[in-house]
């Protein structure tokens, strides 16, 4: 299995499949359910990167069916939550939402609050790509409180720029740029270069919807000169 993991952090994802099955069979052969499943897990998510979800479904399928029978919930949640991605990458909201609500009352039973707060962002993100904006900032905000109680800088971030993007959809683009600006402030503590650039685009769209084109074009030459710095030509060309 410990093949099929660097096959996998390297992109080599047919080979780590390869490996994956082989080390499920001898874990089969010998009757060890946490090989199974730690393979199959593998398995499916793979699949799931690759964007082939009939097969990743079946995997994590087949993994919460023997998770059942050692009754491990915690990692039953972590399965669930992955097919609502899955889900929700296909584009049926229904069933992730579903999914996420699932795994969220799991991960909320035995007090994993981070697991509980990435369902309800996911579930708060489907419902803003849906335009219920309203539902949408009621779910993001729980999962804020959460990373907030927990400390977690990196998460707190995003949803801070999570809620901006959706009071940009609102047209209050104060209250977006307020929420811009305090994720920008971490974004700074983490020297997180990357978000930072995205950070100062996202104001730089709210400055220009407000009709201050002059800070709006301050912040994307901002934005630029990190991106130039990084070398990212994919972020330069988007500004």
């Amino acid at each position: 299995a410990s093949m099929g993991v660097l096959e996998l952090q390297l992109g080599n994802y047919e080979k780590a499949v390869g490996f994956f099955e082989e080390s499920k069979q001898l874990a089969e052969e010998s009757g060890d359910k946490r090989g199974i499943i730690s393979n199959l897990h593998n398995i499916g998510y793979v699949h799931m990167r690759q964007g082939n979800y009939t097969e990743a479904i079946e995997d994590y399928g087949k993994t919460i069916e023997i998770l059942e029978e050692l009754n491990d919930r915690q990692e039953i949640a972590g399965c669930i939550l992955n097919l609502g991605i899955i889900y929700q990458n296909q584009g049926n909201y229904a069933r992730a939402i579903e999914n996420y609500q699932e795994a969220q009352g799991l991960y909320e039973e035995f007090g994993e609050k981070e697991g509980a707060s990435m369902c309800m962002n996911n579930i708060g993100l489907i419902h803003q790509h849906q335009g219920n904006y309203p539902l949408a900032l009621e779910y993001i905000k729980k999962s804020l409180a959460i990373k907030e109680e927990t400390g977690n800088k990196r998460g707190i971030s995003s949803c801070m720029m999570n809620m901006g993007g959706i009071y940009m959809h609102l047209e209050n683009y104060l209250e977006a740029l307020r929420y811009f600006q305090n994720s920008m402030e971490i974004l700074e503590q983490l020297q997180d270069k990357s978000g930072i650039s995205n950070c100062l685009m996202d104001m730089g769209s709210a400055y220009r919807k407000m009709g201050e084109p002059q800070q709006a074009l301050e912040l994307f030459s901002k934005s630029l000169a990190i991106e130039e710095e990084l070398g990212d030509r994919a972020g330069i060309s988007s500004i």
